[in-house]
C-alpha cells in the first residue's frame, strides 16, 4: 500500500526550479546521497555523483539520463585528498562551476569505549569528518573563483547535537562536523556562500544493518524525506522550509499511530 505522506514531500518545488544548477553529491551510490541525487535531477540541475562504488553511481546516472536528467559518476574516495580534487575537476570540466555541494557520505560504529580499535577510530573520523573537510574546502575554493556564490550543505546527525554510550566515536565525528560547519558558515559568508547542516536522526537506510535489534518502522524517516528537505534548505524559501519541517513531524506521528502497537 502506497504511503500517502510520501507523496507531497516528492512532489515539493517547482520541477524546473534548479534548472542548470550544478550540484556535486557525495555518498551518492545509496541512502540520503542517491534520494538527493534523484531529487535535483528531477528539478532539472545537473547532478554530479561521487561515492566509491563506480558501478551503482554508472547505474544510477543510466536511469537518471533515460528521463532526461544531466549527470556525471565520479569514482571518489571522499577520505582521500587527490580523489576530491578530482572530483571537482572533473565536475567543472563537464558542467561548470559547483553552485551546491551536499556532503552525504558517512559512516557509523557502534562500540564501547574499550573496544574501538586505532583502526576504528580513524576510520571512523575519516569517513564522517576529514571528507567533510576536504569537500567543503574544494566546493568553497571553486565557487570563490567563479564568483558567483553557493551553498554547502552537510547531513550531520542529531548525534552531532546529543551523546549516547556506545558510540563514542561517531558522536565525536558528528560533534567535529557541528563544530567545522558552524565556523566556515561565518568565515564563508562575506563571498556569497551558504553553509547549512542537517541534524537527521534514524534514516530508513544501511546504517542499521548491522545492529542486533532492528529500529522499529514507525521510528524511522525515508531518504527522500531529507533529500526534500534538502532540497527547500538550497531553495531558500523559509517559508517552504519550515512547511517541510512540519510535514516531517506530521509524518513521524502518523508513522507512530500506524506502526507502534496499542493496546
Amino acid at each position: 500500500m502506497r504511503n500517502p505522506l510520501v507523496i507531497p514531500l516528492r512532489g515539493s518545488g517547482s520541477m524546473s526550479s534548479f534548472r542548470g544548477k550544478n550540484v556535486i553529491i557525495t555518498g551518492a551510490s545509496s541512502g540520503i546521497g542517491e534520494a538527493c541525487v534523484r531529487w535535483f535531477a528531477q528539478r532539472g540541475a545537473n547532478v554530479v555523483l561521487a561515492a566509491r562504488s563506480i558501478d551503482k553511481l554508472e547505474q544510477i546516472c543510466v536511469e537518471l539520463e533515460a528521463s532526461g536528467a544531466q549527470s556525471l559518476a565520479v569514482q571518489t574516495d571522499v577520505t582521500v585528498a587527490d580523489d576530491v580534487q578530482q572530483l571537482f575537476t572533473a565536475s567543472e570540466e563537464k558542467f561548470g562551476p559547483a553552485d551546491i555541494m551536499i556532503n552525504s557520505a558517512g559512516s557509523g560504529l557502534r562500540a564501547s569505549l574499550l573496544d574501538i580499535s586505532d583502526e576504528d577510530w580513524h576510520s571512523v573520523m575519516a569517513a564522517n569528518l576529514t571528507s567533510v573537510f576536504y569537500c567543503s574546502r574544494a566546493a568553497a575554493k571553486q565557487m570563490i573563483r567563479a564568483n558567483r556564490g553557493g551553498h554547502i550543505i552537510t547531513i550531520g546527525s542529531v548525534a552531532g547535537l546529543l551523546a549516547a554510550p556506545n558510540y563514542a566515536a561517531y558522536c565525536a565525528a558528528k560533534h567535529g562536523v557541528t563544530g567545522f560547519q558552524r565556523a566556515i558558515k561565518w568565515e564563508l559568508r562575506g563571498q556569497g556562500i551558504k553553509v547549512s547542516t542537517l541534524y537527521p536522526a534514524r534514516i530508513n537506510s544501511a546504517f542499521f544493518k548491522d545492529y542486533p535489534q532492528q529500529p522499529k518502522r514507525w521510528q524511522l524517516l525515508e531518504p527522500s524525506d531529507i533529500a526534500a528537505y534538502v532540497g527547500v534548505i538550497a531553495s531558500g524559501s523559509v517559508l517552504r522550509r519550515a512547511g517541510v519541517r512540519l510535514w516531517l513531524v506530521v509524518k513521524r506521528l502518523y508513522r507512530i499511530v500506524r506502526y507502534l502497537p496499542f493496546g
